[in-house]
């Protein structure tokens, strides 16, 4: 591994999460224990990047903003009901999906949010839904295909593919059912 990679595996990116969402304040838990590219913690820095839980009514999992990303809590009890998965969980792969792609923006000025528009087949979380629920079934067996695994290690976000493929694994083995409830 090259000096500059390492270095960027090592750094984590501080993340404030904000909401008022009951579950927010367990997600730096459930992150840390996940994943190591980025610190979740509950304050603001100067270099911080935000992960907004919304009760917007959005179409997606996610969106992304200036400074971060917004993840819509709008049905995400349900979705979480139906895939199996804790709702902190929940935010938190929807948080860390969003994350990857505002960091490849950043990373790559010519890119433009519509470069990720993916097609529905091959259930990867980054497909495009014409529905919010439909969402609920990517996230059954959740997964990002191996082309948008290729693509975001192109365009520079090796250490973000690898957090979220370690959140995707931590969901799929069985994240902690009940956190909210501590």
């Amino acid at each position: 591994m090259k000096g500059s990679a390492a270095g960027l595996l090592k750094t984590p990116l501080s993340v404030c999460v904000l909401g008022a969402e009951p579950e927010v304040r367990w997600i730096p838990e459930l992150g840390a224990r996940a994943q190591t590219r980025y610190d979740f913690c509950l304050s603001r820095t100067l270099r911080s990047l935000t992960m907004q839980i919304t009760r917007d009514r959005e179409p997606a999992l996610f969106s992304l903003s200036d400074t971060g990303v917004a993840v819509s809590a709008w049905q995400s009890e349900e979705i979480a009901r139906y895939a199996g998965i804790d709702r902190t969980a929940y935010f938190l792969l929807c948080g860390a999906l969003g994350l990857l792609q505002y960091r490849a923006l950043a990373l790559n000025p010519l890119l433009q949010p519509n470069d990720f528009l993916h097609a529905t087949d091959g259930g990867c979380l980054f497909s495009t839904c014409h529905a919010k629920q439909e969402y609920a079934l990517l996230l059954e067996r959740p997964r990002i295909c191996a082309g948008c695994v290729q693509f975001f290690d192109c365009l520079g976000c090796e250490p973000e593919v690898g957090a979220l493929l370690d959140v995707i694994g931590f969901v799929r083995n069985g994240q902690p059912k009940a956190m909210a409830s501590n």
